[in-house]
């Protein structure tokens, strides 16, 4: 009888690539914050989740250590990309405080720089 991992059989590697838990782990995030979004945090399942994600329902746990917490990471996530875009478009100008950063990008443009009267706030 041959045994596991002897020469005649090799051994299966129980640990996933660096790149390939990364990118059950970005699936994860992808899933939660569609059925989050879709389903709000009380109707959203974990179970759903990883069937969405195609990712094992311990693969929440090892990873994100529950619902709370990943819906936090989904939150986070979907934020750090709001946050890159808005630095994309608006560039290195503003001031570099994120609080004073913050309110500088939520400022009204003055009427005179909006490009129809019917419009009344646009923020840039």
């Amino acid at each position: 009888m041959t045994q596991p991992g002897s020469a005649e059989t090799p051994a299966r590697s129980v640990h996933r690539s660096d790149d390939a838990g990364a990118d059950s782990r970005e699936r994860i995030l992808v899933a939660a914050l569609e059925a989050f979004a879709s389903n709000g945090f009380d109707g959203a399942t974990t179970r759903e989740i990883a069937a969405s994600a195609g990712v094992n329902l311990g693969l929440i746990q090892y990873y994100f250590g529950g619902k709370a917490k990943l819906w936090r990471a989904a939150v986070d996530r979907a934020f750090a990309r709001l946050r890159d875009g808005l630095e994309e478009v608006m560039g290195a100008a503003g001031p570099s405080d994120p609080r004073e950063r913050t309110r500088w990008y939520a400022m009204p443009m003055p009427p005179e720089n909006l490009e129809s009267s019917a419009t009344s706030v646009y923020f840039w």
